[in-house]
């Protein structure tokens, strides 16, 4: 064969890595353009957390309801939670106090919406106790998201000139959006959590998912879940478990990354609380000596106590109530059962939650040691001895499927404050919020139960303002914003709970939305299943419709409002059409119409000031309606 003829021969040794790693650098050539011309052209951008609002002479950012979808996939766009109808000015007028309020359920305001959330409450308390001082609290707070989401949204926020960062989250870190137990993680280190979230940032990235989301077809994985049950990705964890170990490393890790983003920014971190009296544990687990067959047996065991000690507690309360003594029979043979489980397996949750209920009922049956009267008595300031506090604790943090945060989480927001003042020497602005001192301390026995709880973790309506008043005493301890409090020459008196009550905003269409998801959530996991549960309601028809409507997400929060406005004012309920057209428009004030309506209803029942008010506002949104300003003159006239 002639030489010429003879076949190439394909590259080998340094030839052929030099061609490989040159194909290598020219792919990513290649998507590094189709990345950059992605973003040139505003393609698959990840959603903001905040969006231009403008109206007429109205000029504001408010929270992006589609934020959510930057953590959540989305087949649960469905399910996806949303935030509050929250506004703020676009340019800070002079002398306001601006607050973020961040964190997940309990921050939103769950079940209730941001109106019941103890961010509002903390507004009308900083109101009476700073009086002349603007104030803009902006509830971000966003079911299922966790300290990931607080983290990115600091990172935002911190270019809108904020004047201090609150925050309460906890909760939801190990199955919130990117918890490592969730059905949404990226991993269970940081570092993994943090490289594959910035592979999945990149536009390329996003409209894949886009695209393969949309082959797949409608959202049916999650058709009939729970949010809490669709997130939940991983049960049976043990505080030996490296998924443990790894949640609180990452929640650490981002607390101090909120401190370093936030700047020179105030940060507050409040301790977050959970039901401990009144909550069963969700998941008890046995030693490694059990099987799953005897675990379950044993777990019958204490799932028959605690009936039998709650139906204790009720006689003892209609005893108490009837004032018979029908309620003292001897205990003491309910705590030996609770003692003897609690000696066969030590770290199962409801075998401590058990011994401590019956201790907590046997200490109720007697004498108080102070002698100043029976320990029966409900009364939060006599609390039950610490080591019953400690049990109920301890059963809580044993709780397997862990929704509620266990002791930890406290400790590592403890860690982090003390921790950023100690490296300052002091001089950093950050500070914490005792909450939860602060609730065993107004809870009946000392011991945070159904008094300051809807369920297992969200407060009630007295719980959320009993947090927002921890926050304002912490506030005028830290010193921040000591002219703010001082300006009315001393310190005014605290507001009572039905002040701020009054001040709330909240109406029965509230209530009932409040009602219907808490009702929601107990009927289904990881509570025991009952999806045959029908929720009854004495409220009326146009309330109940509306509340379900709301929940179904058909209308917003400020349109069901308006339309129970109009229905009232359809049936000649005018003081309560004007309550919920007031609402519709503080809710989302900038529909121009809403005010028209809502002022001329104020005017007609002789609330001139309130009338002209809304007038003002209405017309500010739309100068040129002619409307608007008829009426707002014609207000004007009337009062003089």
């Amino acid at each position: 064969m002639k030489k010429g003829s003879e076949r190439p021969q394909p590259p080998t040794g340094a030839k052929l890595w030099a061609l490989r790693a040159f194909g290598i650098l020219f792919a990513f050539f290649l998507l590094g353009i189709v990345e950059v011309s992605l973003r040139v052209l505003g393609v698959a951008a990840p959603e903001p957390l905040v969006l231009r609002k403008q109206q007429g002479a109205f000029d504001a950012y408010q929270l992006n309801p589609r934020v959510g979808l930057n953590y959540f996939p989305s087949e649960m766009e469905r399910i996806m939670p949303q935030p509050g109808f929250q506004l703020f000015r676009a340019e800070k007028p002079a002398g306001t106090l601006r607050i973020f309020v961040l964190g997940g359920s309990t921050t939103a305001g769950f079940p209730y919406t941001a109106q019941g959330a103890f961010a509002n409450f903390l507004r009308i308390r900083l109101e009476e106790q700073m009086p002349g001082t603007k104030l803009e609290v902006v509830n971000c707070g966003i079911t299922a998201l966790n300290s990931y989401a607080v983290l990115d949204f600091v990172k935002e926020l911190r270019h809108h000139s904020p004047d201090l960062f609150l925050v309460y989250a906890g909760h939801n870190e190990f199955y919130g959006a990117l918890g490592p137990a969730s059905r949404v993680a990226f991993g269970k280190s940081r570092f993994w959590v943090d490289t594959i979230r910035s592979i999945m940032d990149l536009r390329i990235s996003r409209l894949l998912s886009q695209a393969v989301q949309k082959a797949k077809g409608e959202q049916g994985a999650v058709e009939g879940q729970t949010l809490m049950g669709a997130m939940v990705g991983k049960t049976g964890i043990r505080e030996s478990d490296p998924i443990f170990t790894a949640t609180l490393e990452g929640y650490e890790s981002n607390l101090r990354g909120i401190a370093d983003a936030a700047g020179d920014t105030p940060v507050l971190f409040c301790e977050v609380v959970s039901n401990l009296r009144d909550q069963y544990p969700f998941q008890s687990l046995c030693g490694t000596d059990r099987s799953d067959a005897e675990c379950e047996q044993f777990g019958e065991s204490a799932e028959m106590l605690d009936r039998e000690l709650r139906a204790a507690f009720s006689q003892r309360e209609r005893a108490s109530v009837e004032e018979t003594d029908q309620g003292e029979e001897d205990v003491s043979p309910l705590l030996e059962r609770a003692e003897s489980l609690v000696r066969e397996q030590p770290d199962h949750a409801g075998a401590v939650y058990t011994h401590a209920e019956a201790a907590l009922l046997m200490w109720l049956g007697q004498p108080s040691p102070t002698g100043l009267g029976d320990a029966s008595e409900p009364s939060a300031a006599k609390a039950a001895p610490a080591a019953i506090l400690e049990q109920f604790t301890r059963a809580r943090d044993l709780d397997a499927i862990r929704f509620r945060a266990p002791s930890q989480i406290n400790q590592a927001i403890r860690s982090v404050v003390e921790g950023e003042r100690a490296s300052s020497g002091g001089a950093a602005p950050i500070g914490l919020v005792p909450t939860e001192s602060w609730i065993d301390a107004r809870s009946s026995f000392g011991i945070p139960g159904n008094d300051v709880f809807v369920e297992h973790l969200h407060l009630n309506l007295f719980g959320a303002d009993e947090v927002a008043r921890a926050i304002v005493h912490t506030l005028r301890e830290s010193g921040w914003f000591t002219r703010q409090f001082d300006e009315a020459g001393g310190e005014l008196p605290d507001p009572t709970f039905e002040f701020v009550m009054e001040k709330a905003g909240l109406t029965p269409l509230d209530h009932e939305i409040a009602e219907r998801r808490a009702f929601h959530l107990v009927h289904r996991w990881p509570y025991p299943e009952d999806r045959s549960a029908t929720f009854r309601s004495a409220r009326p028809r146009i309330v109940q419709q509306l509340a379900q409507s709301f929940i179904d997400h058909e209308v917003d929060l400020a349109e069901a409002h308006f339309r129970l406005g109009e229905a009232w004012f359809r049936e000649g309920r005018r003081e309560d059409a004007l309550r919920e057209l007031v609402v519709a428009c503080e809710v989302f004030p900038v529909v121009p119409q809403r005010f028209l309506l809502a002022g001329r209803l104020a005017l007609e029942s002789g609330q001139t000031d309130l009338a002209r008010s809304l007038f003002e506002r209405g017309a500010a949104l739309d100068p040129s309606d002619a409307d608007l300003a008829n009426w707002l003159a014609r207000s004007r006239q009337s009062g003089g």
